[in-house]
C-alpha cells in the first residue's frame, strides 16, 4: 500500500499530472481502471505513476529475455573434441563434421590427443593429424592459434573461427527465393527428364542451399547409432566429447 502524503503524480505517457497526497492519485486511477505504482520512492516529493502494472511487467520481462538471448547469440564458446593418433576414419570424419560444424557457429576448438605409456613414441605421428585436421577443416572455417603444444601426455591444438559470432548471429539464417509457377513447373520437367541427377542433388544438401543435414550424410553422428559402434571400437577409442566453456 502507497501511503504518502504528498507525491509527484505521473500518467500512463509519463506526463505529469500534478502533485496531491496518494489517495487522491489512487482515487485517479481507480477511476481510470489502472494501477498506482510507485516508481522513485527516493525522490523528493517520491513519484507514482498511474499505469497498467500487469502490461509493465510483462514489457519489462520481455525486454529482459530480449537481452539474455543477445547475449549467448554472441557469446563464444570453447567446444573440446577428443581423438586419438591412431583413430580410424569413421571417427575422424565424426571430429572432422563436428569441428566444421562448431566453427561455423563462431564457436572455438580444442582438439586433444592423449598419449599413454610408449604411445609417447608416436608424438610425431599426432601432430601430422593435427596439421592435416587443419587443412582438412578448411581456411575458410576455421585458423590454428598457434602450434600444437604438449599438457602432460596431451598434445592440445586451439583453432578460432574465421567469422565472428556476433556477424553471424547478425547475417541469420539463409532463405530460400520463392519460386513462381512457371519456375516450378520448369524444374519438374527438368528433374523428370534428368531423373538421376535429381537423386544427386538432393544426397548431401536437403534443407537450405549450403547446408549439412546431420541425419541424412553418411557418417553423420548418432546417439543410436553410438551405442551399436562401442561395441566393435576398441575402448580406448571415445566418441566424440564436447565440452562448453564460456569465454
Amino acid at each position: 500500500d502507497i501511503d504518502l502524503a504528498e507525491t509527484r503524480v505521473m500518467d500512463e505517457e509519463k506526463e505529469f499530472i500534478g502533485l496531491m497526497s496518494s489517495e487522491e492519485a489512487l482515487a485517479l486511477a481507480e477511476e481510470a481502471g489502472l494501477d498506482l505504482v510507485l516508481v522513485s520512492p527516493d525522490a523528493k516529493p517520491p513519484v507514482c505513476r498511474i499505469m497498467n502494472y500487469s502490461k509493465f511487467k510483462y514489457e519489462n520481462e520481455k525486454k529482459a529475455r530480449e537481452t539474455r538471448k543477445k547475449a549467448a547469440a554472441s557469446r563464444v564458446e570453447l567446444k573440446e573434441l577428443k581423438m586419438r593418433y591412431n583413430i580410424d576414419v569413421h571417427d575422424y570424419g565424426v571430429r572432422l563434421k563436428a569441428a566444421q560444424k562448431f566453427l561455423g557457429q563462431g564457436d572455438r576448438i580444442k582438439v586433444t590427443c592423449q598419449f599413454r605409456g610408449r604411445e609417447n613414441e608416436f608424438r610425431n605421428i599426432g601432430q601430422d593429424m593435427f596439421m592435416r585436421f587443419v587443412d582438412d577443416v578448411g581456411a575458410d572455417l576455421g585458423a590454428i592459434d598457434g602450434a600444437p603444444s604438449m599438457e602432460g601426455n596431451r598434445m592440445v591444438m586451439l583453432m578460432s573461427p574465421v567469422k565472428e559470432k556476433k556477424a553471424i548471429a547478425q547475417d541469420g539464417p539463409s532463405r530460400r527465393k520463392k519460386l513462381t509457377r512457371k519456375e516450378k513447373e520448369a524444374m519438374a520437367a527438368e528433374a523428370a527428364a534428368n531423373p538421376s541427377s535429381e537423386d544427386d542433388d538432393d544426397e548431401e544438401y536437403d534443407d537450405e542451399e549450403g547446408s549439412w543435414d546431420e541425419d541424412d550424410e553418411e557418417g553423420s553422428w548418432d546417439e543410436d547409432d553410438e551405442a551399436d559402434e562401442d561395441e566393435s571400437v576398441e575402448e580406448e577409442e571415445e566418441e566424440v566429447m564436447v565440452f562448453s566453456k564460456k569465454n
